[in-house]
């Protein structure tokens, strides 16, 4: 529906600056690294403003002209707040370059309770032909007294009639210890106007308030039927152990596939097992994953597939993690199990650096080549901050060259703060 400027400034989906900065990033400049010169070319900037509660009230984006080297206006983005410091508004403007003006692209509402928690959201678009706001789209959530909630409501805009139609409702009910114990989703017949159930969930639970069913019905022209079940078992009515799914076939229930769960003496999983039912045997074994930990981490999962033949487990693939001293993961290699030489052959490895701070400065992503057995970049992201932990400089760069053993793509990020 929209093709935001932003998104397309340098043709990948950069991070989002307000998880790693700390101060009130006003300017945001873009670059592309020329393959053969490896000069910087800015081809965009957005620019941020703030009121005095530093919540961000507007952002503009801009890239920047080849053949004048101007900025250009793309988009334009308003955001309004309650005294709460909920964001109550954002309004998405485009520049029109025939007008030389700001075009409205779409608006979206949100109202919170005295709670602080969403409760209403809607959308509406613009029309260009008519200057008016045209309903898109409706979100309205009932909450119980306890912040649960109770309805679901999502409507679409009616522009002929200028009213929100009903579309779909999802129904909670819980018991006096805020369990779910009832799901019930509808969706709107506009032919006959009425609710029809497309699915409806109701759970049971233990006396810890442990779920030990979810049932699963569904309606035809008899009412009500069984579809489905899962049913769940707990060791000492703590870890989730074995957990069974059924069928409603011919009357009774009916044994689909179930799931095993192991786990060591720290209550961390160490199996988790798949079979399938087999009228003629039971439950048959398919695939298991196996983890195993040093120090309370996890430092390799496993994943083997049952061979129904030999009736023996063979390795697939695997994962091994590795730590620095913060107990921070510093590495990740995944492997898969060659059959014919009976080894594990290595497939790529992702590496971690951090600074001082816990903030992570490198990111590199390495493929093995099982040509000529050699490890190859993928890619390699590299975070740079100022001596407030406030991020400066994001570069990533792709596409790796073997011949030439450099990155074709490289592109960049400054980040500027208000004072």
């Amino acid at each position: 529906m929209k093709n935001h400027f932003f998104l397309l400034l340098i043709n990948v989906v950069f991070i989002n600056f307000q998880i790693y900065a700390q101060c009130n990033v006003d300017t945001i400049l873009y670059f592309h690294i020329d393959e053969e010169t490896k000069n910087q070319i800015n081809t965009g900037r957005s620019i941020h403003a703030y009121d005095k509660k530093n919540n961000k009230t507007s952002s503009i984006y801009q890239f920047r002209q080849t053949e004048t080297s101007n900025w250009r206006n793309s988009e334009l983005s308003w955001n309004k707040y309650d005294i709460k410091n909920n964001k109550i508004e954002i309004l998405d403007q485009k520049w029109d370059s025939d007008n030389k003006k700001w075009e409205n692209l779409d608006v979206r509402n949100y109202k919170f309770n005295e709670k602080n928690v969403l409760i209403d959201e809607e959308e509406l678009e613009w029309n260009i032909k008519s200057k008016k706001w045209n309903k898109y789209i409706k979100r309205t959530t009932l909450l119980n007294e306890n912040g649960k909630i109770m309805e679901y409501l999502v409507q679409h805009g009616n522009d002929e009639k200028d009213i929100w139609d009903s579309v779909n409702i999802e129904n909670y009910k819980y018991d006096k210890n805020n369990n779910k114990i009832e799901f019930i989703s509808k969706r709107w017949n506009k032919e006959i106007n009425k609710w029809e159930t497309i699915e409806k969930h109701q759970y049971t639970y233990s006396q810890s308030n442990k779920i030990v069913e979810e049932l699963k019905l569904k309606e035809d022209a008899n009412g009500t039927q069984f579809e489905s079940r899962t049913l769940y078992t707990y060791e000492k009515d703590t870890n989730l152990v074995k957990e069974i799914w059924q069928h409603w076939k011919n009357e009774k229930w009916v044994n689909v596939h179930q799931f095993i769960y192991k786990y060591n003496e720290n209550n961390k999983q160490i199996l988790n097992q798949y079979a399938i039912y087999k009228d003629t045997i039971g439950f048959e074994l398919d695939n298991q994953y196996l983890y195993e930990y040093f120090d309370g981490n996890l430092v390799r999962s496993t994943h083997q597939i049952w061979n129904k033949i030999s009736k023996y487990w063979n390795n697939e693939k695997k994962i091994e993690y590795i730590y620095n001293s913060n107990k921070q993961i510093t590495k990740e290699e995944d492997y898969y199990f060659n059959f014919d030489e009976m080894n594990w052959i290595p497939n790529s490895k992702y590496e971690i650096s951090y600074n001082k701070n816990d903030k992570i400065v490198l990111e590199n992503l390495i493929n093995f080549n099982t040509f000529d057995n050699t490890w190859q970049n993928n890619y390699k992201k590299i975070s740079t901050y100022d001596l407030d932990g406030n991020l400066t400089i994001y570069e990533f760069l792709r596409s790796w060259n073997q011949y030439f053993e450099i990155y074709e793509e490289q592109d960049k990020e400054i980040y500027k703060c208000t004072d």
